[in-house]
């Protein structure tokens, strides 16, 4: 459906001039850490109401910024209940998961997230005020528990476990950075931490990662809704959050690098490498990255630059089976179907020979037994789109006495 946004004065006034309708207001949202970080909510929440023990369902929209508050009152509104005697609960694929009763916490803090049903309970004045037990990511008891007992038996096993955990894998709190100007508050960690808490907890149930999912979706909303996201684009975000919710070093320092000027390369590496973590040191620069060298020869004068950068991903070698007598459209549908191609996105080939750049395989009609067997394809992808885009295309030219560029990896 096409629209245009418009503020609220302007609508009016068109309105009275034209007439028209239905008017569908949108809000105006914080979508970040701070409140500076607006946006307008063009599809808010769409809940599913389920009342019990009639059985009564309603569907309504409410913005993920309202409060569990506003949910209750309007509940109780639809369904014409008397909000004392009338609980809400998060009930994601049918079963309770969480009593929601801080009428002042955030839908969207609370996890709820679109099309999602909601449990509406409405509890008999003469049961004492006691509510169903349920265990966390699994289904309601039939019988009812006083609450007290239910929490009782809840923080002893908790407890136990909760020691047990603590002593080994919570140890990165004391490392959450919660003044970087590049993390997510320590929020990313947290839910993350939380994750393979519930993961590696022994006897438990399968997990729904929705707490962990919605809270990256808050910091990459590319991330958010049900689409097919690309693993490695994912991996490497959520690396690098955690890298900046775990930085250990809270006041970078401004460090000039030196030139390589003939030292050894393992000297070289080593000072570049503690220049690094002087600025990022955490668990996933620990585990996580690496060094690369990087040569660079100028053809003019010979100079020859030498820098160790770090890493945390490097590209892979693809193998794909084409007809040896194939043409290029072959090996680039190959290719597409590999590394899930999107839509807008095209391939563009290039033929690598003695580390450099040969030519470009734009021509979809080329032979590849033109292509040597000594030879290096390399594959980038591009929009499909490129009338309005600048193509920069820089080619490595090797010198009078063999200068060229070249690169290799250090772990």
């Amino acid at each position: 459906m096409d629209y245009i946004l418009l503020p609220e004065g302007v609508w009016n006034q068109l309105y009275s001039w034209y007439g028209g309708g239905p008017v569908l207001a949108r809000k105006v949202i914080d979508s970040g850490l701070s409140q500076t970080e607006l946006s307008i909510e063009v599809y808010p929440l769409r809940l599913q109401l389920h009342l019990m023990p009639k059985g009564d369902r309603s569907t309504i929209r409410i913005s993920k910024k309202e409060t569990i508050g506003e949910l209750h009152r309007r509940a109780c509104e639809i369904f014409d209940l008397i909000p004392k005697q009338v609980y809400i609960w998060d009930y994601y694929s049918h079963q309770k998961h969480a009593l929601m009763n801080d009428m002042e916490k955030i839908l969207d803090d609370a996890n709820i997230q679109m099309d999602q049903d909601i449990l509406v309970e409405v509890i008999n004045s003469n049961s004492g005020g006691c509510v169903g037990s349920v265990q966390e990511n699994g289904s309601a008891d039939n019988g009812i528990l006083v609450v007290a007992a239910s929490q009782s038996s809840s923080l002893t096993a908790g407890g136990l476990y909760a020691n047990k955990y603590s002593s080994r894998n919570d140890d990165y709190h004391q490392e959450i950075n919660r003044q970087n100007p590049l993390g997510m508050v320590g929020e990313l960690a947290l839910a993350f931490g939380e994750l393979l808490r519930k993961l590696w907890a022994p006897g438990r149930t399968p997990v729904a990662p929705r707490s962990f999912k919605a809270k990256l979706a808050r910091f990459a909303p590319q991330f958010s809704g049900c689409s097919q996201h690309d693993s490695q684009e994912l991996l490497a975000f959520l690396l690098d959050g955690l890298h900046e919710d775990l930085n250990r070093v809270k006041h970078k320092p401004y460090i000039k690098s030196r030139d390589a000027d003939g030292r050894p390369d393992e000297e070289v590496a080593d000072e570049y490498w503690a220049n690094h973590i002087a600025r990022n040191d955490s668990i996933i620069v620990d585990v996580c990255q690496g060094q690369y060298k990087s040569t660079l020869v100028c053809p003019v004068c010979n100079k020859v630059s030498v820098t160790f950068d770090p890493f945390i991903a490097l590209p892979t070698a693809c193998t794909v089976s084409v007809p040896k007598q194939g043409r290029c459209w072959n090996l680039i549908q190959a290719l597409s179907n590999d590394c899930s191609l999107q839509l807008n996105e095209k391939l563009l080939l290039a033929e690598i020979r003695g580390h450099l750049i040969y030519r470009f395989l734009e021509d979809p009609l080329i032979s590849l037994s033109s292509i040597k067997d000594d030879d290096h394809l390399a594959a980038y992808k591009i929009p499909k789109d490129l009338k309005k885009t600048k193509f920069l295309q820089l080619i490595h030219c090797r010198g009078e006495q063999g200068a060229g560029n070249s690169q290799s990896t250090m772990g």
